[in-house]
Order: C-alpha cells, then sequence, then structure tokens
C-alpha cells in the first residue's frame, strides 16, 4: 500500500471508513477529499503517545509533540532510560512515510487500530530539538570527521529536500561556546559536508586565497624557468651561429678552408627549427601563463577560483 505517489491513497484507512465514504455520492464524497481547504480523508496512524508527552495533532497526519528525548518507542532515548534534563520538541509530517496507515489489517479481515512511534528514517519530514541526544546515532549519520555527538544537545532536520534560505547570509559555525550543554569541554571540530552514508574519504576543504597564492607562485616559478630555457637557446643559438661559420686555416701557408657543407646544412636548418619551434613556443607558453592568470584568479575572470560570496576558515 502506498508508496507508489498516487495522488489520493484510502489504502490504510479502516474497513469502516472506507465503507461510509464508498456510500457517499460523488458531491458528498468530494466535501472530504481536501479539495479547497476542506476536510481530507486519509490514513493517519494514531501516535504511540508517552505520558509525559504533550501532543499537538492535526487532521492530517502533522504533530508537534512536547516531551523528552526518544527516537522510537517511549523506553528510547534518554528519555526512555529515566534520565533528567533531557526535553524535546519533535515536529514531524508525515508518519510512516509514505505508508501510512491507521489500522493493522489481520487475517480474517479483522482490525487493530495501530500507534505508531517516532521512526527516524522512514518519517517524512522532521525538526527535532532535543536537550540531551544521540543524534547522529538516532539518524543514522556517519562518524566522518566531526564525529558522533553523543549525550549533547542537538538540532536535526530530516525531510527529501531542505532548505536553508538567508536573505542577507547564511552561516555555519562551530565551537563558539568554552563548554558545551552538559557543562563539559570541548575540542574543536569543523564542519563535514558527506554526501551519502559514506564518511570515510573525507578531505580538507581548500581555502580559496591560499590555493591561489600557492597556484601564483608556481605560475612564477614556471616564468623564471621559461625565461631561463629563453637564455639557454639565445646562448645556444648565437653557438651554432659561430659554429656554423668558423673557418679553419690550412697548413699550407696558412690560407683558409672551406667551410663545411654538412655542418652549414645542418646547422643552418638547427637555427631555423630552433626559432621556428622552439623561441616562437616559449613565447607561446608564456601568453599561455597569462590568460591562465587572468582566466582563474582575476575577479574578471570567467573561471575565478575563489568564491565571491563564500567564505570559511
Amino acid at each position: 500500500m502506498g508508496c507508489k505517489g498516487e495522488r489520493l491513497d484510502l489504502s490504510g484507512l479502516d474497513n469502516e471508513t472506507k465503507a461510509k465514504l464508498e456510500s457517499m455520492s460523488p458531491e458528498d464524497r468530494l466535501k472530504y477529499m481536501g479539495i479547497g481547504g476542506t476536510i481530507a480523508i486519509e490514513a493517519v496512524p494514531r501516535f504511540n503517545k508517552a505520558e509525559n508527552e504533550t501532543v499537538y495533532e492535526g487532521q492530517n497526519n502533522a504533530f508537534i509533540v512536547l516531551g523528552r528525548d526518544r527516537y522510537g518507542a517511549p523506553l528510547s532515548g534518554y528519555g526512555g532510560d529515566g534520565e533528567t534534563q533531557c526535553g524535546a520538541i519533535d515536529i514531524v509530517v508525515g508518519r510512516m512515510g509514505c505508508a501510512p496507515a491507521r489500522v493493522i489489517k489481520k487475517a480474517g479481515g479483522a482490525e487493530t487500530t495501530l500507534y505508531a512511534n517516532s521512526d527516524f528514517r522512514t518519517d517524512s519530514a522532521r525538526i527535532y530539538l532535543s536537550q540531551k541526544s544521540d543524534i547522529d546515532k538516532y539518524f543514522g549519520l556517519p562518524d566522518g570527521k566531526v564525529g558522533n555527538s553523543v549525550a549533547r544537545s542537538a538540532v536535526a532536520i530530516k525531510a527529501d529536500a531542505v532548505r536553508l534560505i538567508g536573505r542577507e547570509g547564511i552561516k555555519l559555525v562551530s565551537y563558539t561556546d568554552a563548554k558545551n550543554s552538559q557543562g563539559g569541554g570541548m575540542s574543536t571540530k569543523g564542519i563535514d559536508i558527506i554526501a551519502g552514508a559514506d564518511g570515510e574519504d573525507l578531505q580538507p576543504m581548500v581555502k580559496g586565497k591560499n590555493l591561489e597564492l600557492a597556484l601564483d607562485k608556481l605560475l612564477k616559478y614556471f616564468d623564471k624557468l621559461a625565461g631561463i630555457m629563453d637564455s639557454f637557446l639565445t646562448y645556444q643559438m648565437n653557438f651554432n651561429k659561430a659554429t656554423i661559420n668558423h673557418d679553419h686555416h690550412s697548413p699550407f701557408f696558412a690560407h683558409l678552408t672551406l667551410p663545411s657543407r654538412g655542418v652549414m646544412q645542418e646547422g643552418t636548418k638547427a637555427q631555423i627549427e630552433l626559432l621556428k619551434n622552439t623561441k616562437h613556443g616559449i613565447k607561446e607558453f608564456k601568453d599561455q601563463l597569462d590568460g591562465f592568470r587572468h582566466n582563474y584568479f582575476s575577479q574578471m575572470g570567467p573561471h575565478q577560483i575563489t568564491s565571491k560570496h563564500h567564505n570559511l576558515n
């Protein structure tokens, strides 16, 4: 039943309510379809309320529970253990997720009222505040680098889609006080951004300005290397020129000999190739370095590596 995305799902209703709906005329039934803010008949599980809880319940599977820390049955959590200082507020919509039910149907058609506990895995959406909880355990979260919170105050938000919207900015801040809510000391913990349930391969975030500084230095080293190579080529070409044009004196009356045809041919070819490929290549390389600086370091660059608006420390 349920979990198929139907616009109208009555599968979890009890037989009596279903029979009443089926006996109504289409016009009368329309009054209970929730259209235009009218009453909507749908399967809403009864909440398994603990004695110490104050429950505000709407007509359509929406609850606010004021009580003590629990993440399941009344015996769960620090409230279930009878500990003090573990007050909790549980705001939840959609108990039992996409398959809510009012009754448990048994063999032979008999029905028993269903009492649902909080289920941090399947309930559709929840905001949970607790004075003392093991919040990562309750929601089945990976340790990450921050680690799991134990016996600490917590706020958790879970839904299919979570949006935090600040008209003038959003801050994610950790380690603001000298002591935690239980009066104990703390160690500095950062912020983990984890996709999925695997928190093993977490890596440190990059500071944009430091990365920019490191890459800029690296580019300067490349630029210097290109200059060294350019100087070497200049010296080599001068040497090649001297070698090509050099001559010898004959042992006969010290007359000049003819230049070596092979040396002249290969030397001239080498000079042309050095000028055409290597010299021009170095110039092109240095131009590309300048383009790289503009594209990635300049605020006007199309691929600027540091964010204009978002920061971390």
